[in-house]
C-alpha cells in the first residue's frame, strides 16, 4: 500500500488504515540483481549490479490502550481536558533505496599466477519519519512528525588480488582494497 507513495505524501489517511487496537508492520521489498560475464583468452570480464527498494510501515501501541486516560475539569465556567498519561502511539514510515555496481577482471584460473582487479560503487538512501500521538490524529488531515531521519551513504572502491602457486600444495596470495565512504 505505502510503496507507491513518496515519503512526503504520506498522510494520516494512509496511516489510519491500521487499527489502534491491532499494532503491526508491513514491508514491501523490490529487488533486481544481475550478473554479466564475458570470457576472453586472457581472462574474464564480470559485471555485477543490484538495485533494491524498500518501503516499511510499523506502528506501536506503547501504553497498550486505544485512548489515553483523561479528566475534564471545570473552573470558572471553562472546561479543560487533562490527560493523566501521554499518548504512547507511534507510527514509522521508512523508505530505502540501495544500488551497487561492480566490475572485475579475472585472470584464467589454470595459470600459476592468477589475479583479480576491480572497482565498485555502492549507494544507500534511507528516510524515516516517526509520527507520535497516533490516536490523536486519526481524524486530523495533518500528521505531527515526531522525528525525521535521512541518511545517504556512498562507497567507492578499487581492489585487487594476486595468487601465485609456489608448488602443488603451496600458494602465496596478496590482497588489497582502497575504499572511500561518504555518509550525509
Amino acid at each position: 500500500m505505502l510503496a507507491q507513495l513518496p515519503l512526503d505524501d504520506v498522510t494520516a489517511g494512509d496511516i489510519q488504515d491500521f487499527s489502534i487496537l491491532d499494532p503491526g508492520s508491513e514491508t514491501e521489498r523490490n529487488r533486481f540483481q544481475a550478473e554479466f560475464n564475458v570470457s576472453f583468452d586472457a581472462g574474464d570480464l564480470q559485471v555485477l549490479t543490484m538495485y533494491s527498494e524498500d518501503t516499511a510501515f510499523a506502528w506501536r501501541d506503547r501504553d497498550l490502550t486505544d485512548n489515553p486516560a483523561s479528566v475534564t475539569v471545570t473552573m470558572m465556567g471553562m472546561s479543560v481536558a487533562l490527560s493523566t498519561r501521554a499518548y504512547r502511539h507511534q507510527a514509522d514510515v521508512i523508505t530505502s533505496d540501495e544500488s551497487m555496481l561492480e566490475v572485475r577482471w579475472v585472470s584464467p584460473g589454470e595459470n600459476r599466477l592468477r589475479y583479480v582487479v576491480g572497482a565498485s560503487y555502492y549507494q544507500y538512501d534511507y528516510n524515516e519519519r516517526t509520527f507520535d500521538r497516533y490516536a490523536a490524529f486519526l481524524d486530523d488531515p495533518t500528521v505531527p512528525v515526531l522525528d525525521q531521519q535521512s541518511d545517504v551513504a556512498e562507497n567507492s572502491a578499487i581492489f585487487g588480488n594476486i595468487a601465485y602457486d609456489l608448488g602443488d600444495r603451496t600458494t602465496l596470495s596478496l590482497e588489497g582494497r582502497q575504499q572511500r565512504d561518504k555518509v550525509t
